[in-house]
């Protein structure tokens, strides 16, 4: 007999309880299926805006004199209307879609783009810190997240899960504000500010 691994957040049950973090792999429904063959429970898309975003130059990663790395993406992405296009096709694999935005208009539209999409959760990227108005700034009005976990529950049958960052707002006082508006997981955390 084999132990089960299986594991839910809220609706969604995993058959394995490992789930690839939003970031570099997540750009294309061929890569999600050969994570989810190697043995990923679930696959966490790159953040999606509602437009495409070029992110920051190269080099996005780089060392830090005695140790240590800093990083910052700037969140380059198709947006999420392409993204959509380019996941229909999927039947197995369970994506969880992040998506990063500004106000509740803008997740209202992202969440629109994947109705015809099979999309197992969405993670609300409130705590990026690298781009100004989305993201840390965000998830540090805790009205603003409590406003747009609402919209999203409001609009979908799957799991949201917010993605929480350390900003200037106490870390708890956020993650209160997901939960009390129905988020049903938090991703607990972002990367970390290292420069001001």
């Amino acid at each position: 007999m084999t132990a089960s691994l299986s594991t839910s957040i809220g609706t969604l049950t995993l058959e394995r309880p490992t789930i690839l973090a939003s970031g570099i792999l997540g750009i294309s429904l061929n890569i999600f299926e050969r994570l989810y063959r190697a043995g990923a429970g679930a696959v966490v898309t790159k953040s999606l805006s509602k437009e495409p975003w070029d992110g920051y130059a190269n080099p996005t990663i780089f060392s830090v004199k005695g140790g240590g790395w800093l990083n910052a993406v700037g969140l380059s992405n198709p947006g999420a209307p392409n993204f959509a296009k380019m996941i229909t096709s999927n039947k197995d694999v369970p994506i969880i879609v992040s998506l990063v935005g500004s106000v509740e208009d803008d997740f209202d539209f992202m969440v629109k783009q994947f109705e015809n999409c099979k999309v197992s959760a969405y993670e609300l990227n409130l705590s990026c810190p690298h781009v100004a108005k989305v993201g840390l700034e965000v998830g540090d009005d805790v009205e603003l997240v409590k406003k747009i976990v609402k919209k999203v529950k409001s609009l979908t049958d799957v799991p949201v899960i917010a993605k929480v960052g350390l900003g200037t707002t106490n870390y708890l006082d956020t993650v209160s504000a997901a939960c009390d508006a129905g988020a049903d997981g938090i991703t607990a955390i972002n990367t970390i500010r290292a420069m001001a």
